[in-house]
């Protein structure tokens, strides 16, 4: 879009770095909430040519703590447990024109008793003297679980449109329409887990424990604003708004406010980070379910991200940029830090903190 901005006006619209013919990547990023912790190592590159522009990342979460074990005598324990998942993005984009882009995408995520593949076709075209971006893609996966007693496959098919406009010479305006309508075999039902029990309670006693059940179909829709301002020529504020409703019954809400400027002489970028989010639960999903052997409840979820939810992130970033060093355009060193915290349903809150940094390149 034509925007005339200097180098750090650019990166600060942008939400990160200038644009390069090349860029490369590697971070670790470590999560603690005291009973979870969460090693996520990751790796990036993007490289130029010609007409097209080739993405591909890489990520390993590998996990580990301690999660609680219900049992019909209303006795509870607790169980480590550690579980590793891979997953990698490739993006293929090509210009058409200097106002016309297309691209395809492929996403995998590999788990230890889970297999999932995603793609994706989209479009972008620059439209009234490039002051304005149409956007719109499609898309479809599928994924299965393998674990013993489930062996199920869920499968979905998503679609988007955006529009991005610049207001004048420091302000851009985007907003995102997204949906995905997801069918999975008969069984578990749609993002059911057969390692997830759920109790139910007859006269404020345990009865029996059964696995959950979820519906079979889940159609999920969601709209996005986000207003981005240079307040200086070296400084930047991001705000969006989301909100999100499924046939599920979830409904939700997301608020965020990210500040930027850039200082020393445009080496050192820094970030400020607030965000919320409130969700309702699923219809299916009461603080407790009652019955017995014969009144078992025909859908149910001992899945806390289908419970009523508040969520809280405050943090942010530092990178420091070595221009010309050796081979490279730019090498930054970036270190960032949240302190968040959530609540479901009537359980406790949860405190936490995600700490990482690493390195970028551009060449």
């Amino acid at each position: 879009m034509r925007l005339r901005v200097t180098l750090a006006a650019a990166a600060l619209l942008a939400g990160g770095s200038a644009f390069a013919s090349g860029q490369a990547g590697m971070g670790v990023d470590a999560y603690d909430d005291g009973l979870v912790r969460v090693w996520m190592p990751s790796l990036y590159a993007t490289l130029g040519l010609g007409s097209w522009e080739l993405a591909g990342s890489g990520t390993v979460d590998a996990t580990s703590g301690a999660t609680q074990v219900l049992r019909v005598d209303g006795v509870s324990s607790a169980t480590t447990f550690s579980e590793r998942r891979t997953g990698a993005t490739l993006v293929a984009t090509r210009s058409l024109s200097e106002d016309r882009r297309v691209g395809v995408s492929g996403t995998t995520s590999l788990e230890g008793d889970y297999r999932g593949l995603n793609g994706s076709v989209n479009a972008e075209a620059e439209l009234w003297e490039r002051t304005a971006t149409l956007a719109v893609g499609a898309g479809g996966g599928a994924g299965k679980n393998l674990a013993e007693g489930a062996d199920s496959m869920e499968r979905t098919v998503t679609g988007q449109l955006g529009w991005t406009q610049i207001l004048g010479p420091r302000s851009v305006l985007s907003g995102k329409f997204s949906g995905q309508h997801a069918w999975c075999d008969s069984g578990l039902g749609c993002n059911a887990s057969p390692y997830r029990y759920v109790p139910l309670f007859d006269e404020d006693k345990p009865s029996i424990v059964v696995t959950e059940r979820h519906p079979d179909l889940r159609t999920r829709g969601a709209v996005g604003l986000r207003y981005s301002h240079l307040t200086g020529s070296r400084a930047a504020v991001h705000a969006s708004l989301a909100g999100s409703l499924d046939s599920w019954g979830v409904k939700g809400v997301t608020g965020r406010l990210a500040p930027g400027v850039m200082l020393a002489d445009e080496r050192l970028l820094v970030w400020g980070k607030a965000r919320y989010t409130r969700q309702s639960g699923a219809s299916f999903v009461p603080v407790t379910y009652t019955g017995d052997a014969r009144s078992i409840p025909s859908h149910r979820s001992a899945d806390r991200e289908l419970q009523a939810l508040s969520d809280w992130t405050l943090g942010g970033s530092g990178e420091w940029s070595f221009y010309g060093a050796g081979p490279f355009l730019r090498l930054g060193v970036e270190l960032r830090a949240d302190r968040m915290g959530f609540q479901y349903a009537e359980a406790p809150s949860v405190r936490s903190w995600l700490i990482g940094g690493g390195l970028n390149a551009e060449f």
